[in-house]
């Protein structure tokens, strides 16, 4: 996949989280989760914890759908969304996801007024 379906859900989500640097590392960890097929765990803190928890269905259903070449129409029914293109950091694990935050932050001036 070289794009996923970005929910309302998610945007919400990434306002509540306390700075940028927070915000990065969980839009890097949703990155990874529907790009790559290794588990991945949700970022350090109880709000990231909790929050993630609250979208890996919407997440995982997504997934499911677009790996199979279907759009998630009942999702895409129930709440905004857009197309989130994206790369991931290739190299620096240690990485804080300011690159992933860029990312995000560029797709939802392009497209978030669909979100």
């Amino acid at each position: 996949m070289t794009q996923f379906t970005f929910y309302e859900i998610y945007k919400d989500v990434m306002e509540m989280l306390d700075d940028d640097a927070t915000r990065g590392q969980f839009m890097k960890a949703i990155c990874k989760f529907m790009f790559e097929e290794e588990p991945v765990k949700p970022p350090k803190g109880n709000k990231s914890e909790y929050f993630w928890e609250n979208i890996i269905d919407v997440m995982m259903e997504s997934k499911e759908a677009e790996k199979n070449g279907k759009r998630p129409k009942r999702l895409n029914m129930k709440m905004k969304h857009f197309t989130f293109q994206c790369r991931l950091l290739q190299g620096n694990p240690a990485d804080d996801g300011r690159r992933d935050m860029a990312i995000y932050k560029g797709n939802l001036r392009l497209y978030g007024r669909r979100c």
